[in-house]
């Protein structure tokens, strides 16, 4: 009796190899494209709301249509925008700030926060 493979086990061995070998790249391909859209979405979220706290601070939050990109951040390729419309409570109103690569209309992040807006007063002769 012969010891050792025969051609049709070391070709069977070959292409299970091979296989696995191909599901792992797959696989390994898939998570490092799940790996950058989260990173990505980390970045465009704290733009996001960076840029509503810098708003809030300039007493700005309360102006919708504002909108501009993160170059002064040395992030030229990313835009934000302010989206500004009543809440169902009375005096809030539902302050969105969006951030978005220029590139990719779907990679973006929605920061979202309530106003409060003063009441009108009225004054009586």
């Amino acid at each position: 009796m012969r010891k050792g493979f025969t051609l049709i086990e070391v070709l069977a061995a070959g292409a299970l190899v091979g296989v696995t070998a191909l599901a792992v790249g797959s696989v390994y391909g898939a998570v490092a494209r799940s790996d950058a859209r989260i990173a990505d979405r980390d970045v465009l979220s704290r733009l996001a709301i960076a840029k509503m706290e810098e708003l809030r601070a300039t007493g700005e939050i309360d102006q919708d249509g504002l909108s501009g990109d993160f170059a002064d951040e040395g992030r030229s390729d990313v835009r934000w925008s302010v989206e500004l419309e009543p809440s169902t409570q009375e005096n809030l109103d539902v302050v969105r700030v969006t951030a978005e690569r220029t590139q990719r209309a779907e990679a973006r992040y929605t920061a979202v926060t309530l106003v409060y807006r003063a009441p009108e007063t009225v004054v009586t002769p």
